[in-house]
């Protein structure tokens, strides 16, 4: 069957954002310490719950802002959308490179203000989510 080139598109960014989740969130990982795992075993608490009390709220700060970083990277990119896009893909690097080309200058900037908003607020949202945290 045709793979959607939502999902095509949504593979390409996952793949371009790895390198920067993985050097976020590998250090909170391997800091996790060896005795907690010994610990929950000798207490016998079932693999969920270590996840789901211990583990969880010890990566999740990290893994939001690896999230947040992703996810910025991930709205402005554009080579990757133009190696795939026809006429039915609009994402708003997109527009802003077609507003661009057809000398529409008001339209790109407003499209880039959104893209922008979208990003300081995205980022403003993921660090007061890690300083609440704290």
């Amino acid at each position: 069957g045709n793979v959607s080139l939502f999902w095509i598109a949504a593979a390409l960014h996952a793949i371009l954002g790895c390198p920067y989740w993985l050097r976020l969130v590998l250090p909170t990982w391997r800091a996790i310490p060896a005795q907690w795992h010994t610990e929950s075993k000798i207490l016998r608490i079932p693999r969920l719950r270590f996840w789901s009390m211990i583990l969880w709220p010890w990566l999740r700060p990290t893994l939001l802002l690896a999230f947040g970083f992703a996810f910025a990277l991930s709205l402005g990119e554009l080579n990757s959308i133009l190696m795939i896009a026809d006429e039915t893909v609009r994402t708003l690097p997109l527009e802003i490179y077609s507003a661009l080309s057809g000398y529409r200058f008001h339209q790109a900037s407003a499209v880039g203000v959104i893209l922008l908003a979208m990003s300081v607020g995205l980022f403003l949202l993921v660090e007061r989510t890690a300083l609440l945290r704290e």
